[in-house]
């Protein structure tokens, strides 16, 4: 299993710089700058391709689109702001690579869009501030669960974008050294059939308090590495999926490594595959530190009641979920209530042929409360590996389904580490 890469950018397509403010931008944080952010893309793409800078200011946008051979460049001293108002970001309608009436949550807004375009990048040490705070509000009543858990809620009746930056059907991607704040209650990196993508040396403090905001987002993707990257959110840090249903051909999520990072989540800080996904194989998580988290790993294919009741999200092409041949390596876990969590489920809405061939090595936790690995009558978890793993826990491992579970009694035990 590796995941090979090449350069996502060629030296001669670094040509040129175009200088937002050339086209108009004025950087000062109350003017929308959309229209001259998008006219420096344009030129630059036009030009066969090189950066365009922002620098010395904060730029007020809605959606941008990034074009082939262009590298959305953020100096330190710049901020790209996202806008308080919905109605700046563009509902995508005419997207080569997905049906846009069958993303999650019904709608393909976004501040930064990219669809099959090649060698593409977003760089420099600057911030992407999404404005969140904008979309939503605190619970009313507030309870002790969602003061723990996710204290803000999004404001009934205003639409929010629900994700930062969208790539779609797109080739030799690079997402470096940024930091995006503020998510406005959506996905920070949706990647969605998408080839040969880095992000490296990527923060992202999505807030630990407002819901669904997930940070990096893999879908239906093929050779993709995130390594040394930051990522705090109140929903799922990293996801790996194969969600078919808006693509225009079933597309199997292939070579995702995880490498060198530290993760903290109110949720999931790993979340592999969900209900009626396809195929997820050939990963690697190594070198992973995950703190004050609810779960570590979180592989579950079975829904909670409610999202069967919703019917947005309804399954209406349901295919047999696989995830095999995924290597978990040198994982810290520290104050995590549910270290690893892998449960299939038995109800009838799943489909699943088969969750296999997982192997552990190495990885350590303190303080969990719990364990839980259920497959499903008919599909078990099938040859889980665990090697030089201790892994202590408060209460009883659940292991209901599983065949050919490998590890000694030093790896599952209870009490403290």
């Amino acid at each position: 299993m590796s995941v090979a890469f090449g350069c996502a950018f060629p030296p001669q397509a670094l040509a040129r710089d175009f200088g937002v403010r050339d086209f108009g931008a004025t950087g000062d944080g109350n003017t929308l700058d959309t229209v001259a952010l998008q006219s420096a893309i344009d030129a630059c793409a036009a030009d066969g391709g090189g950066r365009v800078v922002l620098e010395n200011g904060r730029y007020l946008s809605g959606t941008l689109f990034l074009k082939s051979g262009v590298d959305l460049h953020i100096d330190a001293s710049a901020t790209l702001l996202g806008s308080p108002d919905c109605a700046d970001y563009v509902e995508g309608t005419d997207i080569k690579s997905v049906n846009p009436r069958r993303v999650p949550r019904g709608r393909a807004t976004c501040l930064v869009f990219a669809d099959a375009a090649e060698r593409i990048a977003i760089s420099g040490r600057g911030t992407i501030d999404c404005n969140g705070q904008a979309f939503v509000r605190e619970r009313n009543p507030l309870t002790p669960f969602w003061e723990a858990r996710c204290r803000n809620e999004r404001i009934p009746g205003m639409k929010s974008p629900p994700r930062v930056v969208f790539f779609a059907g797109c080739s030799n991607v690079m997402v470096t050294d940024i930091t995006v704040v503020n998510q406005p209650s959506g996905w920070c990196f949706w990647i969605n059939d998408c080839d040969t993508v880095i992000f490296d040396r990527v923060k992202i403090f999505g807030g630990m308090h407002s819901p669904n905001n997930d940070g990096i987002h893999v879908n239906c993707c093929r050779d993709v590495l995130v390594s040394n990257c930051h990522i705090e959110t109140q929903d799922d840090c990293v996801v790996v999926r194969a969600d078919y249903g808006m693509l225009p051909a079933k597309k199997d999520c292939e070579r995702i490594s995880v490498l060198n990072c530290s993760l903290r989540s109110n949720c999931s800080a790993i979340r592999l595959s969900f209900m009626n996904d396809g195929v997820v194989r050939g990963c690697m998580f190594s070198n992973v530190f995950i703190y004050d988290s609810q779960i570590g790993l979180n592989l579950e294919l079975c829904p909670k009641d409610e999202w069967l009741r919703n019917p947005n999200r309804r399954i209406d092409r349901p295919v047999p979920s696989v995830v095999e041949d995924v290597t978990f390596s040198n994982l810290d876990m520290r104050r995590v209530e549910c270290p690893l969590r892998c449960v299939t489920g038995g109800r009838p809405e799943i489909v699943c042929d088969a969750i296999r061939d997982i192997r552990f090595d190495n990885c350590h936790c303190d303080e969990a409360v719990r364990h839980v690995f259920k497959g499903g009558t008919g599909n078990p978890l099938e040859r889980f590996v665990f090697t030089n793993c201790t892994l202590p826990t408060e209460q009883p491992v659940v292991f209901e389904n599983c065949l050919d579970f490998s590890f000694n009694e030093k790896t599952f035990f209870l009490g403290k580490d």
